[in-house]
């Protein structure tokens, strides 16, 4: 797990480069490979060779060591990484402080994000088993539908980026921060109709795509009411994700900490006390709430920013 880790890391690494070298295709190669070894090598090792949660370890390793070695060999193709000198691969510490000042808020606000979470699955769980199947079934709704926003939030980031960079140069016009803005909102454009799509797919056959994911009766009847908190949730995270990328296209993540720390710290000092009082539904339109706090502070935080440069 630990060497996966690692590996999973240099692989970010690479991806990250290739987006924003605007070889999103590429990007995507490198998901896809990775899924497809996933499927294969996980019912390979766990049930045909019946090596158990070691298989699923070592098919975690190998799928991470593929990925990562594909990322860095089309990262090499094409880019002027090719003809750096041995000498050119000496660390800059002056830009490893500044990828630091952009990359330590964004590590802790995912620390802050997942833990939370998990705090949540805790605050369920002690609620009973079918209250805590019905919100890891609600989970991966949540993951499956959020992606697509996530995706099209990172594929937005080179874009706002050179328009950052272009409105910062010396003798550039006050508009330059409009052209942030606009594909800002192009990347919302994109990502709001994909989730209403899939929401709709979801509220139209949500008994059948349950039913896929669990065969529990009580469970599924427990998430297919709940199916609006969902929506709610998921709509809320897509579209606090697209003005978080522009946050990092601005190299100006601290906002995004403050209000994950925010929004997130009061829906963990009330996990528990909400669980106990209102169950599920009362945790999730909690965490609804935290969502839509995520929009209000990214949202204004870009916005400011932007404003603020003019």
């Amino acid at each position: 797990m630990a060497l996966a880790l690692l590996a999973n890391a240099f692989q970010s690494c690479a991806t990250v480069l290739l987006i924003g070298l605007g070889r999103s295709k590429q990007a995507m190669a490198v998901g896809l490979v990775g899924t497809a070894s996933s499927v294969v090598l996980i019912p390979t090792l766990v049930l045909a060779l019946g090596l158990d949660i070691a298989g699923a370890g070592l098919a975690m390793l190998l799928t991470a060591l593929t990925t990562t070695a594909l990322a860095h060999v089309l990262l090499r193709r094409g880019t002027a990484l090719t003809t750096r000198s041995p000498g050119a691969w000496r660390p800059d510490w002056s830009g490893v402080w500044r990828i630091a000042r952009v990359g330590l808020p964004m590590g802790s606000t995912m620390l802050i994000k997942f833990g939370v979470l998990g705090l949540l699955a805790m605050a369920v769980a002690r609620i009973g088993a079918t209250e805590a199947a019905a919100h890891q079934v609600m989970v991966t709704l949540v993951t499956f539908v959020f992606l697509p926003a996530t995706a099209v939030g990172q594929a937005a980031v080179p874009f706002m980026a050179r328009a950052a960079r272009a409105a910062e140069s010396p003798g550039e016009s006050a508009s330059g921060f409009g052209e942030v803005r606009r594909a800002l909102v192009a990347g919302l454009t994109l990502a709001l109709p994909v989730i209403a799509l899939s929401m709709l797919l979801l509220w139209v056959a949500a008994g059948p795509i349950v039913g896929v994911l669990t065969p529990d009766r009580a469970v599924s009847a427990l998430v297919i009411g709940l199916v609006p908190v969902v929506f709610v949730v998921v709509l809320a995270d897509g579209v606090q994700a697209v003005p978080g990328m522009g946050l990092l296209a601005l190299r100006r993540t601290a906002p995004t900490l403050y209000t994950f720390a925010v929004c997130f710290g009061l829906l963990a000092l009330a996990a528990f006390p909400l669980a106990s009082a209102g169950g599920l539904a009362w945790l999730w339109w909690t965490y609804a709430l935290a969502n839509l706090g995520l929009v209000v502070g990214q949202g204004g935080g870009f916005l400011r920013l932007t404003r603020d440069r003019n």
